[in-house]
């Protein structure tokens, strides 16, 4: 038996006499078993011993604090407010014109050519 055979049959605590007669020639099987042995033995104690429970937190909620609450109820407000004031109210309002800037490259980098398009005067013929 080799050393490999003898550690899965070890970690299996399959102990049969070619483990045993191996374990009488090799050391390193034989701390490798005195190991697993005084680990079974230490899990053992830890049998009876009561586990520690964590701390419930399953319906434990916290209420947000009264600052928060008030800066939320301030954000509300601002935003309520600022919507009012940037609102139409049914106020004509005069539209600026709009006016298409075209910029043209020509092979000659000191000649830009710009058109200035008014937007309203699309589409209409002179």
């Amino acid at each position: 038996m080799n050393c490999e055979e003898c550690e899965l049959l070890l970690a299996q605590e399959k102990v049969t006499p070619d483990v045993e007669a191996h374990l009488e020639q090799c050391a390193e099987c034989w701390a490798l078993a005195a190991e697993i042995a005084a680990n079974a033995e230490a899990l053992c104690e830890f049998r009876d011993e009561a586990l520690a429970t964590p701390p419930q937190t399953v319906g434990a909620r916290r209420r947000p604090s009264r600052w928060a609450m008030a800066a939320a109820a301030a954000v509300v407000l601002g935003a309520i407010l600022f919507g009012w004031r940037t609102a139409d109210h049914g106020k004509q309002t005069a539209v600026p014109p709009a006016i298409l800037k075209i910029k043209m490259l020509t092979p000659d980098p000191d000649v830009v050519i710009y058109w200035l398009v008014d937007a309203n005067e699309r589409g209409t013929e002179r």
